[in-house]
């Protein structure tokens, strides 16, 4: 009981000694309201280009690009809330209602204005956010690295209300059917277990189901409809395990194989609903599935590392480049058929770029 009690005391102690504005969580999350002054950027016109950053560098930004006038503003972020990111900008969430920055190596949730990038709040104190979904009541669901938790934040005070404790990590979070959400749960970072699966959890973290992946799952993505997925394995070079792309279907908990890579692997991939397109790389070069199609060479990039593919709502495809992950990088825009539009220098390590809702 008195450990208890000194956790409460220590807690108190340190709400009263915060600014007006701000919260400490009894959970350790601490929640900074902006005091932005900024005049914000009307965001209709642009895409957002996260740009992660080095380890520890803590030059994480975000750039905006307009994909018809070919326009950059890079760093808004900063610009905007008048200090920089931080540390590794994982994900990007960009809805109506939320613009959510998980930026990991900060181990804090940048919440911003969806129209115009002004700052709201700060959530800070999480062990290794990955990444961020918001639910129709404004929880944030986020998941982590190290931590072995998922949790969902309480709208108002964004303190943690629900939490599901997990022997590995957590990536991507996707919402299907109603409320429901799916989690790409990988294995235990570091420890080279080959358990990695999708978790069908219910809007208040009950677990409902889980669906077996191949080994090393790095990315998924959604596809032509919202129970359907695809999950990039890079499998077990070493081990002689191959890599995949699968189709996971939320509905029947089913995996169904669409590539084998035996040699070169993609550390890519992308979707796009309208034309039923899956899109990923092997080294420099850019293919695409459509349907059930074979997957066919459709274009080489001049990219040095390819960090990101993202198609945007036009069916323009983006190429990330990471270069030499020393200097700054550039996007490749192009169209469908993979006509360059135009290259564009942009921040440190570009990944995932993010249409506007």
């Amino acid at each position: 009981m008195s450990r208890c009690l000194g956790t409460l005391v220590l807690s108190l102690l340190l709400i009263t000694g915060c600014k007006k504005d701000d919260f400490v969580c009894l959970d350790g999350l601490v929640v900074y309201e902006a005091e932005s002054s900024a005049d914000g950027i009307d965001l209709s016109d642009y895409v957002i280009i996260a740009c992660e950053g080095g380890f520890t560098r803590g030059n994480a930004s975000i750039d905006l690009y307009n994909p018809s006038t070919g326009d950059l503003l890079p760093n808004a972020f900063a610009d905007q809330a008048g200090y920089a990111l931080g540390d590794i900008l994982q994900d990007v969430y960009w809805t109506n209602n939320d613009l959510i920055l998980v930026v990991n190596n900060s181990q804090k949730v940048e919440i911003l204005d969806p129209n115009n990038l002004t700052p709201r709040r700060t959530i800070a104190g999480f062990t290794s956010p990955r990444y961020a979904h918001v639910n129709d009541e404004g929880g944030i669901y986020v998941s982590d690295l190290f931590s072995r938790q998922f949790i969902r934040t309480e709208p108002q005070s964004g303190c943690i209300d629900a939490a599901v404790d997990l022997y590995g990590w957590t990536e991507y979070i996707f919402p299907y059917r109603s409320n429901d959400i799916a989690v790409l749960h990988r294995s235990v970072y570091g420890q080279g277990s080959p358990i990695s699966e999708v978790l069908l959890l219910s809007e208040d973290l009950e677990l409902r189901d889980n669906i077996a992946l191949p080994e090393d799952p790095i990315q998924m993505v959604e596809g032509s409809e919202d129970h359907l997925f695809y999950v990039l394995c890079l499998g077990n070079a070493s081990n002689d395990v191959a890599g995949q792309i699968v189709q996971v279907n939320l509905l029947d908990k089913s995996t169904r194989e669409i590539i084998r890579f035996n040699e070169d692997r993609p550390n890519r991939i992308a979707f796009d609903k309208h034309s039923n397109t899956l899109y990923f790389n092997l080294a420099s070069e850019i293919f695409k599935m459509v349907g059930d199609t074979p997957p066919s060479l459709a274009w080489n990039t001049t990219a040095q590392a390819i960090y990101g593919i993202s198609v945007l709502s036009n069916g323009d495809v983006i190429v990330s480049d990471a270069k030499d992950f020393i200097t700054n990088g550039a996007i490749e825009h192009y169209d469908s058929s993979g006509n360059l539009i135009r290259t564009v220098d942009v921040g440190y390590v570009p990944s995932e770029v993010v249409n506007h809702p």
